[in-house]
């Protein structure tokens, strides 16, 4: 009897330290995680707003290519939208897709990670809108700039919108900073350089 005793003495100090071990493991675990939990909030909102605002200098610079370029070019195909706004408010349509930009992605000068729901319907309704345009437009565009350009054209914008899309759903699926940052950058540039090119008067 004593022996057994013995033995299961030994055992249940054994038990007893290995569930001890497990448990510290487990506590080191949890602590990693809200350290990397912390570090990520606060590193997004310490330089959400910096990050942010350093997009709407690129977005000047994309807006003034695509108007002042001479003509349809597929480095830059005149997007309609950015010619309607210029012909309304004239050279303050070199910046306002910078502050559209701003207005609209408020939330990232906060440093939140969730693409809002406005966007991704943004996303949806401009890519059927696109579609469409182009399926109105494609027999003109053909007889004005040939089937090369208006095919390359039609390409990129399509590459641009199933970008969008994978992004949409990588940052609704695991929100990071980051990715909301590139998804609303990304869409704004193609509004401003490549969405809704001009190829003709339409129907």
């Amino acid at each position: 009897m004593q022996a057994l005793d013995a033995t299961g003495t030994v055992r249940s100090d054994a038990t007893k330290k290995k569930s001890i071990h497990d448990e510290a493991a487990l506590a080191r675990r949890r602590f990693a995680r809200q350290q990397v939990l912390f570090l990520t909030r606060g590193w997004s909102a310490a330089t959400g707003k910096r990050w942010t605002l350093s997009v709407a200098p690129l977005l000047v610079v994309a807006t003034a290519a695509s108007i002042s370029s001479a003509g349809p070019e597929v480095w830059a195909p005149m997007p309609l939208p950015l010619f309607i706004l210029a012909a309304f408010i004239g050279p303050l349509a070199f910046l306002a897709p910078a502050g559209i930009f701003l207005l609209w992605s408020k939330q990232l000068l906060n440093g939140e990670a969730r693409v809002p729901h406005r966007s991704l319907w943004a996303l949806a309704v401009l890519g059927a809108l696109n579609f469409w345009y182009f399926l109105s437009v494609w027999t003109e565009g053909v007889l004005r700039y040939g089937h090369d350009y208006v095919l390359t054209v039609a390409i990129v914008n399509a590459g641009f919108v199933a970008t969008l899309g994978g992004a949409a759903v990588r940052s609704y699926r695991r929100p990071t900073f980051a990715s909301s940052l590139f998804f609303h950058s990304l869409l704004f540039l193609w509004l401003v350089w490549y969405a809704f090119p001009y190829l003709g008067e339409g129907p």
